[in-house]
């Protein structure tokens, strides 16, 4: 039988790359660099300079070849000469023995004619990261500043900013490098890079002085090639003019308005946000100077419509943008809100904020925030506008997925109620339709959402005088259907309690609901006593017959019957529920004494013996008991003083709080998205710079370090916060 040949081997593995067959041959690699010195092929030179890369790039000590990388760097080859800068560099700073030598091949280099090898050279020198660099340094860099090539120049610049960082007293103090930057930005340079890198070379040199002081004359140059910067140095360009200057005429101000109008209409957002900033807070600057607030409107007229254009241009796919863009936009509304100005958006501008449906709920809430507003202003002047704006609420609320986004929409459309009253026959339509929604745990979050909103319309006197709408929303068949839907929410629950307490003298089954809701309490309460356990039932509160009849009297009425599912049993467990509670049945209590004097007993007994309870409900228990006790007709005037002044006064107004000074010093920062100054989350940073101080403009005077701040001085017990009482009567 033939036997079958075994297969051949394998191939061997593939050969590593050229570079890094002969680890550690430095002898090799120096003959190879001394045959090639006089070789006129470039291309055998740059591969033998590779060499010496790749090993020094495996971390193989190869500082030996340095003599010959300095013969090498003969050369006008800018390839050869960038590798052997990298050489050079690299073990000068870990070798002083070498970095004469290094100094001195790249201080004949920043001599070439060829400016591409001196701002080369510069760079390279001044990335040498030695001590003794300074006297090496200084002269190379004003050379560098003066140079006819702003290559040249802009290495220089750079590297005046790195002789700041080995030597910031000696740069500040005794060089004339910061006078050689201001004269860049003042008019002597015409490159947009080398102007923007002198700008932040100077805000960083004079850091501790407040950065670089503009003038006139600076700021003219700098706006005269503001359209030659990249859009990162025109944003950052933008920014120092707004922060750190203030025109000296109105004239001058129109003009720069005049040169940047231009960036408004660019596809840029960084650049155009800048420059709204600088229109905004130099409109503001005049307006609070002048009182005069007109600039302020039109400037805010002409950023609209750059705005919007914006906001549609990146809706589509830029949500991270689209989110600031909003959120200043809100900042917008509600200065113009607070100043009592025309409105900023009119006729259909509120379209542009209606919600799509593939838009992140972030944005989605910020859009339903801003429609709110919208609704707000024109509630008096346009009745179209807070219709259509209610119609897209409805659908928030009907067909998005996210049931927080419609749980909003609820709370949006209460804030337009209580801002318009003539809306309030559509609104409440609207938060019927969503009570008696089906059950599925959506519906039951805009359900119980609904309620709360009601409860707040309901309070602030809206519905007063619509008795019909009243009927629909204490009737049997949506009280029943709300207790089930705000099952999970002790918010909604607290809010069904509300109702029964205000309505429940013309709500037959209101006593009785009740007290299903105090018996559900005690059973989720393992350790509650059984009521009477410790005589506080009833009489023993001081709630007798003669109580009851000094309330109201007549025969208690029958109680009707509740049908309630076992599974939807209301399970109150927030002290927001036992809190309402109190206080509703001590309201119905005076109203339907006879069948509420049991039930007003065992809420009571609930709120002072059992464990589950807060000190708060306990509290207001005590306090409603010790009133019934001393007399029922001042603890009748007492509960219900309140019922007067919560219908004529609407408090719970839409309200966005917005510092004035986010708006006038720190738009287009984080503060606009926090919706804080920037004082409450960016720590102070110290100054880079420690040293004595001279001023830029006036570089040859002296003047003095200033005195140290004082220490902060140590809170007493006085200063210390205190803990406000709770208010015993509620939300009443």
């Amino acid at each position: 039988m033939a036997t079958v040949p075994p297969p051949p081997p394998p191939p061997p593995p593939p050969q590593s790359a050229q570079y890094f067959d002969k680890r550690g041959e430095i002898n090799e690699l120096r003959q190879l660099l001394q045959s090639v010195q006089n070789d006129k092929d470039q291309e055998k030179k740059r591969e033998a300079i590779k060499k010496v890369i790749a090993f020094m790039t495996l971390g193989i000590d190869v500082s030996r070849l340095f003599p010959e990388m300095v013969m090498a760097s003969y050369t006008n080859d800018l390839v050869q000469k960038k590798m052997i800068y990298l050489y050079l560099v690299n073990y000068a700073a870990s070798n002083p023995s070498l970095a004469v030598l290094a100094i001195n091949t790249l201080q004949k280099d920043c001599q070439d004619t060829d400016p591409s090898i001196r701002g080369l050279a510069l760079r390279s020198l001044c990335g040498l990261q030695l001590s003794n660099m300074m006297e090496y340094l200084e002269p190379a860099v004003k050379k560098g500043l003066a140079d006819p090539n702003g290559y040249v120049r802009k290495a220089a610049v750079v590297g005046a900013l790195k002789m700041f960082h080995l030597d910031p007293q000696h740069v500040r103090e005794n060089t004339d490098i910061v006078q050689d930057l201001y004269h860049i930005v003042s008019g002597s340079d015409h490159d947009p890079v080398v102007i923007y890198d002198a700008v932040v070379a100077l805000n960083e040199i004079l850091a501790d002085i407040g950065g670089i002081e503009l003038t006139q004359e600076i700021v003219d140059n700098l706006l005269n090639n503001i359209y030659g910067f990249s859009e990162w140095g025109a944003d950052a360009i933008i920014k120092i003019i707004t922060k750190k200057y203030r025109p000296n005429t109105e004239e001058e101000m129109f003009d720069v308005f005049n040169i940047l109008d231009p960036l408004l209409k660019q596809n840029s957002p960084s650049v155009i946000m800048a420059a709204s900033t600088l229109y905004i807070e130099w409109a503001s600057a005049v307006a609070d100077a002048t009182g005069n607030s007109e600039l302020l409107q039109q400037v805010m007229e002409r950023l609209k419509p750059t705005l919007l254009t914006l906001l549609g241009a990146i809706s589509t796919g830029g949500h991270e943008q689209a989110y600031v863009i909003l959120s200043h936009i809100i900042v917008l509304v509600v200065h113009q809100q607070k100043a009592g100005g025309t409105p900023l958006f009119t006729g259909n501008d509120y379209k542009n904020f209606y919600c799509r449906y593939n838009e992140p709920s972030y944005i989605k809430y910020l859009k339903l925030q801003l429609l709110t507003l919208l609704a707000c202003q024109a509630a008096k002047t346009d009745s179209t506008c807070v219709n259509d704006i209610l119609g897209e609420f409805r659908e928030t609320i009907t067909n998005d997925p996210d049931s927080e986004v419609s749980r909003e929409a609820v709370r949006s459309i209460g804030a337009v109620g209580l801002a318009c009253p003539g809306a309030v026959p559509g609104i409440f339509d609207i938060l019927l339709d969503h009570l008696t929604c089906s059950d599925t745990p959506r519906n039951k979050g805009v359900a119980s959402e609904a309620v709360v909103v009601l409860k707040q319309l309901l309070r602030s006197g809206v519905a007063n005088g619509r008795e019909h709408t009243i009927e629909l929303i204490t009737s049997p068949e949506v009280l029943e259907k709300c207790l089930k839907n705000v099952s999970g929410d002790p918010l909604g629950k607290a809010a069904v309690v509300w109702i029964l307490g205000e309505y429940g003298e013309s709500i037959p089954m209101a006593p009785y609901i009740l007290e299903d809701i105090i018996n559900d309490l005690m059973d989720s309460d393992a350790g509650a006593l059984s009521p009477g356990a410790n005589g506080l039932e009833g009489a023993e509160f001081g709630l007798d017959e003669s109580a009851a009849a000094a309330a109201a009297g007549g025969a208690a009425a029958p109680a009707p019957t509740i049908s309630k599912d076992d599974d939807e049993v209301i399970k109150a467990s927030d002290d927001t529920v036992a809190l309402e509670l109190l206080t509703a049945c001590t309201k119905l209590f005076f109203a339907r004494p006879p069948e509420m004097q049991k039930i007003l007993g065992l809420a009571f007994n609930y709120a002072v013996t059992s464990p589950a309870a807060s000190p708060d409900v306990r509290d207001r228990a005590l306090m409603y008991y010790r009133l019934l006790q001393r007399s029922v007709q001042e603890a009748h005037d007492i509960v219900l003083v309140g019922d007067e002044a919560t219908a004529n006064a609407s408090a719970d107004t839409y309200d966005v709080r917005i510092d004035d000074r986010i708006f006038e010093e720190e738009f287009d920062t984080l503060s606009v998205i926090y919706r804080m100054t920037s004082s409450k989350f960016v720590p102070v940073m110290e100054p880079l710079y420690q040293g004595t101080a001279r001023s830029p403009m006036e570089y040859q005077d002296e003047t003095e370090q200033p005195p140290p701040p004082p220490p902060a001085a140590e809170a007493s017990p006085s200063q210390s916060d205190t803990v406000e009482s709770p208010d015993l009567l509620g939300d009443d």
